[in-house]
């Protein structure tokens, strides 16, 4: 049985940075999201990891995603550079980090909030709120879809909905 982890080391992140500049066929990246914490990250290593890729004109800027707020502030106390982007499920399926204080931190932290899954990761919506975006979107002229996201484009944190699928009808 494998065990699920995050590799956050300069080696493994600074191969995974080339190897995606080799299959994107490009000689930079604008943004790289540190994907869900390490428990052996090492916020130093990790600092010199970022400033190096960011010398190398590799990565442009840097991100994180799902991270606690008292660990994204550990990172940002130890880096030399800003951190730009903090991305986080947020939906009205998954309202908690609108009140829970992850919204708010980055907000403070001057961080973009990125929502992924801002639909739900296509899931049904529950009854109530599926018939509500159904009847608000029925008044507006718009879909339950284009009703959820402009929910989320409403609120003052600024939240960018991260779009995408895995299946090829919905393109």
């Amino acid at each position: 049985m494998a065990v699920k982890h995050y590799d956050t080391s300069r080696a493994h992140l600074t191969a995974s940075v080339d190897r995606t500049l080799r299959c994107l066929g490009t000689d930079h990246l604008d943004l790289l999201l540190l994907h869900r914490p390490d428990p052996l990250l090492d916020p130093d290593d990790l600092a010199g990891t970022f400033a190096d890729l960011r010398a190398s004109g590799r990565v442009r800027s840097f991100g994180l995603s799902n991270f606690r707020p008292a660990q994204a502030d550990l990172l940002r106390a130890r880096l030399n550079l800003p951190l730009v982007a903090h991305q986080v499920e947020a939906s009205l399926w998954h309202p908690d980090p609108v009140l829970d204080g992850t919204l708010d931190h980055a907000r403070l932290a001057g961080l973009t909030p990125m929502a992924w899954s801002p639909l739900g990761g296509g899931r049904p919506a529950p009854p109530i709120l599926g018939a509500a975006l159904e009847r608000l979107g029925r008044s507006l002229g718009l879909t339950p879809a284009q009703v959820a996201l402009a929910w989320l484009a409403r609120h003052p944190a600024r939240m960018l909905p991260v779009l995408g699928t895995g299946r090829i009808e919905r393109i």
